[in-house]
């Protein structure tokens, strides 16, 4: 994300504002009695990762993400050309 240029506090703020969060289970159950998450999580090894699931961002992320990805990849010879049938290009 900084390579596209969002701001450091920016993104320090969205991913410790998640990493942050108390995560319980909704199931037709109900909610979970069992958390995970919150300040007292320990090593930032045992941090959530990823935007989560219905974060407006998501979805913008993933596309410039992937698309870095995507040209790390052509760079290094991992790239595919394809031609139609119809207009052979």
């Amino acid at each position: 994300l900084l390579r596209v240029g969002i701001p450091h506090t920016k993104v320090r703020s969205m991913f410790s504002s998640i990493q942050r969060m108390v995560h319980r289970i909704r199931s037709a159950f109900g909610d979970s009695e069992v958390t995970y998450g919150g300040d007292d999580i320990g090593d930032w090894e045992n941090f959530p990762q990823g935007v989560l699931q219905g974060n407006a961002c998501g979805p913008t992320i993933w596309s410039l993400l992937s698309t870095i990805i995507f040209e790390v990849l052509h760079k290094r010879g991992f790239a595919v050309e394809y031609c139609t049938a119809l207009s052979k290009q």
